[in-house]
């Protein structure tokens, strides 16, 4: 069970206190659905999708590799970034960090191991100054 890929993509919408100061938190309620429906769009039927907390969203894939992770996450990336969010009349660009981790990998022993993993690559992505895909471990 253990050799079976499996990845983890962590994201968080980049500057989303700005959308939310500049525009009230209903709009910003508005923005967070439409961006969970457009990662729905541009992922698989068999992922699974969570709201992680705040403006942090989670996408587990199972039976993926590094090299579809990235891409997937690279196609989420592109689409946030080209999206007209509708909430907002005028263009701000909204863009997403996304940290990546699969398994197998000798640091990842469990899931927790997994979502910490990339969690952490988020954090660098954002470091990295945002709009970014970071892979852990590196």
């Amino acid at each position: 069970l253990h050799r079976i890929p499996f990845g983890a993509l962590f994201m968080d919408i980049d500057h989303f206190k700005k959308v939310n100061d500049n525009f009230g938190h209903r709009v910003g309620d508005i923005i967070l659905r439409e961006f969970a429906q457009l990662v729905k769009i541009h992922s698989r039927r068999s992922d699974v999708f969570a709201r992680y907390g705040g403006e942090e969203f989670i996408l587990l894939l199972p039976q993926t590799q590094l090299k579809g992770a990235v891409a997937e996450a690279e196609r989420i990336r592109i689409a946030v970034k080209e999206h007209q969010f509708n909430a907002i009349r005028k263009k701000i660009d909204i863009a997403v960090s996304i940290g990546i981790a699969c398994r197998p990998h000798k640091k990842i022993k469990n899931y927790d191991d997994l979502i910490n993993l990339a969690d952490n690559a988020m954090f660098a992505a954002k470091k990295k100054g945002r709009d970014r895909i970071v892979v852990s471990p590196s």
